[in-house]
């Protein structure tokens, strides 16, 4: 990034507790392949600035994630099975604690709930610590005024909201431009907020 772009980490007291690090020094050590997270990267475009739009994008490189996390660790064949019930579940425990997949006001914030709950259980049983997406160009997200409109900000912050609420290891990273603060200020309130975040200018 350059030096007029932020970095947002959003991310629950699971992640902090499982690294015991801030969640910007995480992400640092786990680029330099320090930590053992799952990580999901993706950059944004302007076409991507629709609800349906952003699902769809992240459902498709979460699979290559869960894909990944499976070669590597050589877990597919014991995770079909449970990536598979999931779907059709409301609850589903991941090591000591249970997820609701209802709590999310929006069918598609549900849907890219459970994409990140399959490939956040995939990760954590591979033996990864959680699961990090990272987002670029991130300021291309905006919410429309109308309440009937377009809001894929909103929904990406529910959807993980959702889950971090119920100490999911589940952070989210996003990068852009100066003008994402302002979007994230004016999105939607249909969700509470993340946990807890931090903004660095970096």
């Amino acid at each position: 990034m350059d030096n007029n772009n932020i970095l947002l980490v959003l991310h629950s007291r699971e992640t902090s507790r499982r690294t015991q690090d801030c969640p910007a020094e995480t992400l640092r050590r786990d680029q330099k392949g320090e930590l053992n997270w799952a990580v999901c990267r993706v950059q944004l475009e302007p076409r991507h600035n629709r609800e349906d739009a952003i699902v769809n994008v992240l459902h498709s490189r979460l699979i290559e994630v869960q894909a990944q996390v499976c070669r590597i660790e050589n877990l597919r064949q014991r995770t079909e099975m449970v990536v598979n019930s999931v779907r059709s579940l409301e609850t589903m425990t991941i090591e000591d604690f249970t997820v609701s997949l209802s709590g999310t006001t929006d069918r598609e914030a549900s849907n890219l709930a459970e994409d990140l709950l399959e490939t956040t259980l995939i990760a954590v049983k591979a033996g990864k610590s959680g699961l990090v997406l990272m987002l670029d160009e991130a300021q291309v997200l905006v919410d429309e005024k109308d309440r009937e409109g377009q809001h894929p900000l909103s929904l990406l912050v529910e959807a993980v909201n959702s889950l971090q609420e119920q100490h999911v290891p589940l952070a989210l990273v996003l990068c852009g431009l100066p003008t994402l603060i302002s979007n994230l200020l004016k999105r939607e309130p249909t969700a509470s907020g993340c946990s807890a975040g931090k903004k660095l200018v970096v």
